[in-house]
Protein backbone atom coordinates (compact mmCIF):
# COMPACT_ATOMS: atom_id res chain seq x y z
CA UNK A 1 0.00 0.00 0.00
CA UNK A 2 1.31 3.45 -0.87
CA UNK A 3 1.99 6.25 1.56
CA UNK A 4 -0.16 9.40 1.65
CA UNK A 5 1.18 12.61 0.13
CA UNK A 6 3.00 14.91 2.53
CA UNK A 7 1.01 17.39 4.55
CA UNK A 8 3.18 20.20 3.15
CA UNK A 9 2.23 19.34 -0.45
CA UNK A 10 -1.43 19.06 0.46
CA UNK A 11 -1.37 22.50 2.10
CA UNK A 12 0.42 24.10 -0.88
CA UNK A 13 -2.10 22.69 -3.37
CA UNK A 14 -5.07 23.82 -1.25
CA UNK A 15 -3.52 27.27 -0.73
CA UNK A 16 -3.03 27.67 -4.48
CA UNK A 17 -6.66 26.73 -5.16
CA UNK A 18 -7.95 29.01 -2.42
CA UNK A 19 -5.75 31.75 -3.87
CA UNK A 20 -7.69 31.65 -7.13
CA UNK A 21 -5.99 28.91 -9.13
CA UNK A 22 -8.25 26.26 -10.67
CA UNK A 23 -8.03 22.70 -9.44
CA UNK A 24 -6.69 21.64 -12.85
CA UNK A 25 -3.96 24.28 -12.84
CA UNK A 26 -2.92 23.48 -9.27
CA UNK A 27 -2.80 19.76 -10.01
CA UNK A 28 -0.56 20.35 -13.04
CA UNK A 29 1.71 22.78 -11.21
CA UNK A 30 2.26 20.44 -8.26
CA UNK A 31 2.23 17.27 -10.39
CA UNK A 32 -0.63 15.48 -8.69
CA UNK A 33 -3.73 13.99 -10.28
CA UNK A 34 -6.66 16.34 -10.84
CA UNK A 35 -8.86 13.97 -8.82
CA UNK A 36 -6.36 14.25 -5.96
CA UNK A 37 -6.60 18.05 -5.89
CA UNK A 38 -10.38 17.84 -6.06
CA UNK A 39 -10.44 15.28 -3.22
CA UNK A 40 -8.23 17.44 -1.02
CA UNK A 41 -10.53 20.42 -1.52
CA UNK A 42 -13.55 18.26 -0.66
CA UNK A 43 -11.76 17.11 2.49
CA UNK A 44 -11.05 20.73 3.47
CA UNK A 45 -14.70 21.68 2.92
CA UNK A 46 -15.96 18.69 4.94
CA UNK A 47 -13.42 18.52 7.78
CA UNK A 48 -11.50 21.79 7.66
CA UNK A 49 -8.21 19.91 7.33
CA UNK A 50 -6.13 18.35 4.56
CA UNK A 51 -4.67 15.68 6.83
CA UNK A 52 -5.03 12.15 5.46
CA UNK A 53 -7.50 9.72 6.96
CA UNK A 54 -6.47 6.62 8.86
CA UNK A 55 -4.83 3.86 6.86
CA UNK A 56 -5.28 0.32 8.10
CA UNK A 57 -6.45 -0.48 11.58
CA UNK A 58 -8.83 -2.97 13.15
CA UNK A 59 -11.49 -4.57 10.98
CA UNK A 60 -14.55 -6.01 12.75
CA UNK A 61 -15.33 -9.67 12.18
CA UNK A 62 -17.65 -10.38 9.26
CA UNK A 63 -19.73 -12.92 11.20
CA UNK A 64 -21.49 -11.59 14.28
CA UNK A 65 -24.63 -11.92 16.34
CA UNK A 66 -26.69 -15.12 16.18
CA UNK A 67 -24.66 -16.51 13.31
CA UNK A 68 -21.41 -16.23 15.25
CA UNK A 69 -23.00 -17.90 18.31
CA UNK A 70 -24.32 -20.72 16.13
CA UNK A 71 -20.98 -21.17 14.40
CA UNK A 72 -19.05 -21.24 17.68
CA UNK A 73 -21.40 -23.70 19.36
CA UNK A 74 -21.79 -25.96 16.33
CA UNK A 75 -18.11 -26.15 15.53
CA UNK A 76 -17.36 -27.49 19.03
CA UNK A 77 -20.09 -30.14 19.11
CA UNK A 78 -19.78 -31.58 15.63
CA UNK A 79 -16.70 -32.67 13.79
CA UNK A 80 -18.00 -31.95 10.31
CA UNK A 81 -21.00 -29.80 9.38
CA UNK A 82 -23.22 -31.29 6.69
CA UNK A 83 -25.33 -29.57 4.07
CA UNK A 84 -28.53 -30.90 5.65
CA UNK A 85 -27.92 -28.84 8.78
CA UNK A 86 -27.53 -25.53 6.94
CA UNK A 87 -31.27 -24.63 6.90
CA UNK A 88 -31.09 -24.60 10.71
CA UNK A 89 -29.16 -21.33 10.64
CA UNK A 90 -30.70 -18.58 12.77
CA UNK A 91 -32.99 -16.43 10.66
CA UNK A 92 -33.34 -19.01 7.86
CA UNK A 93 -36.78 -20.08 6.73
Amino acid sequence: MGKPYSLDLRKRVVAAIEGGMSRNQAAKQFRVAISTAIGWMQRVEETGSVEPGQMGGHKPKAISGDHAVWLRSGSRTTTSPCVASLPNLPGAA
